[in-house]
This record gives structure tokens, sequence and C-alpha cells, in this order.
């Protein structure tokens, strides 16, 4: 339904409250309009790795729609403990009017520490060898990694270590950790798909921004053409010369993101438009000069989180 977003006609027709053509084309080039003006590829929304070619809704951009068709949520929570302290979180997204308080729309989403991401946690184990560390240790980090080797700060110290880890996987033994991160997992699904329920913009989302344009009526300029965003957010090639973070700085944000249970692609567009720099294809090729920024947003988020599960483990909920 998109009662709200568009005004009902009674006037006439087969059924009352059906919308003309030229009202759906009408809200189809506004989200299109806010696609190429108001949002940042990377940020807004951007391609999934293993999901395809189809351009995906992320949660600012569906923050950004709701704003647009002013539009309020209404959250509904379900929460099913499991056993071995495990739980899952359902939740409703209800959207309605700002401006008439009309229902129209809704949309589900789920999140659960039984998820991989949440449930599990690699074994790191390692024996410090007698070898000097490569020269190149750096540059083929991710090569010595698949071989089982790489370096570590021991005492202050920089050492050559072989990972004796089989590979296996354990429970997380701290499952409290990631009940608020689970919650807001499922609060995001639910939302987004709310929004591409109530604004009818699934299809939208699947083409490119140059293919969104429409035949506009006689009387209508035509949209402009869909121009680059001024941040950053796009994958652009770095300056030659550019100076990227250590392997233990890139350490240090993996385990931090996993740690707040953020999405690493995301993470980089978003990091990527407030520093106004190409968004890095991965955290080993964040600028040098980014990495404080970084580390304090991520530090920020963990703290926050860590005091939330705080309160929440001290009250009955």
């Amino acid at each position: 339904m998109t009662t709200a977003m568009t005004t009902v006609r009674q006037d006439g027709g087969a059924l009352q409250g059906t919308l003309l053509v030229s009202e759906i084309r009408e809200q189809i080039q506004l989200i299109q309009h806010a696609m190429a003006e108001l949002m940042v590829e990377g940020h807004h929304y951007g391609k999934i790795p293993g999901c395809g070619d189809k351009p995906t809704l992320l949660k600012p951009g569906a923050e950004k729609l709701g704003l647009m068709f002013r539009l309020a949520p209404k959250f509904i929570i379900t929460r099913t403990d499991l056993p071995n302290g495990h739980r899952e979180i359902e939740i409703t997204c209800e959207l309605s009017s700002i401006v008439s308080g009309m229902f129209v729309g809704s949309g589900v989403g789920s999140c659960s520490t039984m998820e991989t991401k949440y449930r599990w946690r690699n074994e790191s184990t390692f024996e410090v060898t007698e070898e000097r560390i490569p020269q190149d240790a750096k540059e083929k980090k991710s090569e010595y990694r698949k071989a089982g080797y790489g370096m570590k700060k021991i005492d202050n110290e920089w050492k050559w270590v072989r990972y004796t880890g089989s590979g296996e996987r354990s429970e997380n033994p701290d499952l409290a950790d990631v009940y608020n991160t689970v919650l807001k997992m499922a609060k995001k699904r639910a939302h987004v798909d709310a929004i591409l329920t109530a604004t009818a913009a699934s299809d939208i989302f699947a083409q490119d921004l140059e293919d969104l344009h429409h035949e506009p009526p006689a009387e209508e300029p035509a949209p402009r053409q869909a121009r680059q965003p001024s941040r950053g957010g796009q994958h652009a090639s770095p300056p030659a010369d550019v100076a990227y973070i250590t392997g233990d700085q890139s350490d240090e944000l993996v385990e931090l993101l996993e740690a707040t249970g953020t999405d690493a692609e995301q993470y980089l567009g978003w990091l990527a438009g407030i520093l106004n720099i190409p968004t890095p294809p991965a955290v080993d090729r964040l600028p040098a000069s980014a990495f404080t920024k970084a580390k304090q947003k991520l530090s920020e988020k963990k703290a926050k989180q860590a005091i939330q599960n705080a309160i929440e483990s001290g009250a009955p909920v």
C-alpha cells in the first residue's frame, strides 16, 4: 500500500483508492531522484558480496526514504530464549504516515545468536618461531597467513609466529556481549523490509542508476542525469603513493568489527563518506591517515554496547 505517499482519488474509477499510472510513475521518479541526488553508493545502498549485482537498500538509505515519505516506524518485538543462553529476536516494523496517521505497510526481520558470526569464535593459537620476520610480511600478509604464518606483538616486540590452530571453531562463551547487536540487526532488517514494501522500491534497487530514467510526462522536464556523489563511497583507485594501515592495525580493526557485529563493507563505505575518500575494497587497504578515526568510532560503539549489555543483564526483561 502507498496511500500515505500519494493522493487517493475518489472521483471515479473502477475501484476507489486505485492509483493512476501517472501517480505510480511520479512516485518511482521521486525515489530515483533521491537515489541520484541524496544517496551515496556504499553508504545508503550497495552491492553485497555473493548476492549478485542487485543494489541492496542499506539502513541509512531506508532511513532516508522514510524521512522523504514521512513514515513513522513502530517496532513489535518478540524474543525467544533458546538453550545454552542463545536467543532469537523477531521484529515486525509497522509504518504509518506522520501526516495522516494511516497505516501504509509493514516488514519483518529476525536475528539470532545462533547465526554463525555470533555463535562461533575461531581458535587462534600460535607458537613463536626462531625465524626473522620477512621483509615482505606486510605486503604478502594474506599469502603468509594462508601458509600458517604471521606477525604477533608479544611483550612489546614483534615476532614471527606459526599458527597451530586446526581451523576449528568454538562456541562463543560471551553471548551476552552480542545480545544488543542481535536486537539492532533484527530491527534494521525489519525496517528495511518495511520501507521496500511500503514504497514499492524493490524493483528500483534491482537496477543501476543509469537505467533508472523513464520517459517523463510532456509537461515535466526530464530528470537530471545521475551524478557521481561528491563524497566518498565509490570504489576508486587511490593515489599510487598512498600509505596503508599496518598489518597490526588491520588486525585491530577486524577484531573491533567482529566484537561489535559491524559489517566491514558497510562500515568502510560509511567511513569513506565522512572522510571524503574512495571506499577501500578491504580493511587492510584503509589509508593510514584514516586509522585513528576508524578505531575511535568502533571503540565508541563497543563501549556503548558494553554499557547497554550491563544495563540489560542487571534488570528484568
